[in-house]
């Protein structure tokens, strides 16, 4: 008995229906990404809008070729078309991330720059793409010494601040919680006098101190 030979180029999905799902897919990229650009309020919009329109065109056309590839793999095994998938993935994640980083690599910097203005920080990238938080001290020390100099007053204490001009590449979440831990524990165990908040220079460091 004669069995059929299973039809190598015919596709188990439509083309109408993969080529539907691609455009969806990158259509969804390019509202999220810039309904989040309109949340943030990065600014810049012309600017971003053409590069993230020119980001889903190429994603598009690349996934596409993606899928024309995976055909070949229609009839395999599916250990074959798992391992075929993660093999294709791999150089075309690497095509998509080197796009965007083409795209927006003149832009990003003024984004990064407005978004550190409005946060009074500065934003920046290092020679190694690191993004650097440059954070002035004044307004987190003045802001602590404020909140537990209530605390410190309601136990006969009085906390002084020696204020400062620097600036330090920290995060500023992670430092204003650490200084938090240092005050509350030296207005906890000081019987009685005063609290000092306050920060020495050490070479090319900054020490922040309580006494």
């Amino acid at each position: 008995m004669d069995v059929a030979e299973p039809e190598l180029a015919q596709p188990r999905v439509a083309l109408s229906t993969v080529l539907a799902s691609i455009v969806g897919l990158w259509l969804c990229y390019f509202v999220l990404t810039t309904v989040r650009a309109q949340i943030l309020d990065l600014g810049f919009e012309i600017e971003l809008l053409w590069r993230r329109l020119l980001v889903s065109l190429i994603g598009v056309v690349v996934t596409f070729a993606m899928w024309l590839i995976l055909r070949l793999f229609d009839h395999r095994p599916l250990w074959m078309q798992i391992a075929a998938a993660l093999i294709v993935a791999a150089p075309v994640s690497v095509v998509l991330a080197q796009v965007n980083r083409l795209m927006f690599n003149d832009v990003e910097p003024k984004v990064l720059e407005r978004l550190g203005e409005k946060q009074e920080v500065r934003v920046r990238r290092d020679d190694s793409g690191n993004i650097m938080v440059d954070v002035p001290l004044s307004p987190i020390l003045t802001e602590l010494s404020r909140q537990f100099g209530i605390v410190a007053q309601a136990k006969g204490l009085r906390l002084d601040l020696v204020d400062t001009r620097a600036w330090v590449r920290t995060d500023p979440v992670l430092l204003r919680r650490v200084l938090q831990n240092f005050l509350s524990n030296a207005v906890h165990y000081t019987p009685h006098g005063r609290v000092l908040l306050g920060c020495r220079h050490d070479g090319d460091h900054l020490r922040i101190e309580v006494w």
